[in-house]
């Protein structure tokens, strides 16, 4: 869905930082297409995801509020995703190699950069 280079971070290492969080009790990874099954089977107190989805279309989102339940979609923080991330992260490295583009960097022993110029015999 996401490219063949997503995700960046893996996917156990994503529930580990989610779990980490206090407001946290319980990841899941699942491989349904939707969460719907999963969210009835655990009745959540409340339901979150991202700001780009508006809260009618949350999968289970009813189903959540039918037993007083909350479903919350956050607010989009614009710049955050990890598409403008990489995308910076991009336009850096391409900023870096139009000005310096005879320079590479390597890492002494006494691990300091050092440019190594590269027309230096």
């Amino acid at each position: 869905i996401k490219g063949k280079s997503r995700p960046i971070v893996s996917q156990k290492n994503r529930a580990l930082l989610l779990a980490a969080l206090e407001a946290v009790d319980f990841v899941v990874i699942f491989n349904e297409l939707t969460p719907a099954k999963l969210i009835k089977a655990i009745r959540p107190d409340v339901l979150v995801k991202g700001g780009d989805w508006k809260k009618e279309k949350i999968v289970g989102a009813e189903f959540v509020e039918s037993y007083g339940g909350k479903v919350k979609s956050l607010a989009y923080i614009k710049g955050l995703s990890t598409r403008d991330l990489i995308a910076k992260i991009q336009k850096t490295s391409r900023q870096h190699t139009r000005k310096h583009p005879n320079t590479s960097w390597s890492i002494t022993r006494k691990t300091r950069r050092t440019p190594k110029n590269k027309h230096e015999n």
